[in-house]
């Protein structure tokens, strides 16, 4: 449907193709994962500190799809969940024991060794296929209705 809007109001032309891109796969590691599986009602949560932004945080009934979500923007590349975990958990990730003052959170050791410690889990850098809507032709302004 917004496809179909997209392509009438701005004449939007596009086509698909499929990339090889590099992404950082959220895994289980050696040992297995530890995780509590949720037993609360309700939607996804996030809490963290706000006087240690980039320290970590607590997730309430997270799926490792949302989590790997999370994780996007600290790692440098795109994180995809190839855990095969299909529960919603609670657990509580706390990077800052790992972190050198000051430092900025975009490489993956930080993440990777508390998410190995911490969680039973890891993220190792893969090359996926991945399916990019690639846009051919749009008019900057739309037809009226």
């Amino acid at each position: 449907m917004l496809q179909t809007l997209l392509a009438e109001r701005f004449k939007l032309a596009f086509h698909r193709e499929t990339k090889e891109l590099s992404v950082y796969a959220l895994v289980v590691a050696k040992g297995g994962p530890n995780l509590k599986e949720s037993d609360r009602e309700g939607e996804s949560t996030t809490k963290t500190d706000p006087k240690r932004p980039g320290s970590g945080g607590t997730q309430t009934r997270t799926s490792m799809a949302q989590f790997a979500d999370l994780l996007d923007g600290c790692c440098g590349l795109p994180v995809v969940d190839l855990t095969g975990l299909k529960g919603r958990y609670d657990f509580t990730l706390d990077i800052s024991s790992y972190m050198v003052r000051d430092q900025v959170l975009d490489t993956p050791g930080v993440v990777s060794e508390a998410l190995q410690k911490q969680l039973g889990l890891n993220i190792v850098e893969r090359k996926i296929l991945i399916e990019m809507m690639v846009v051919d032709h749009a008019e900057k302004i739309p037809i009226e209705n």
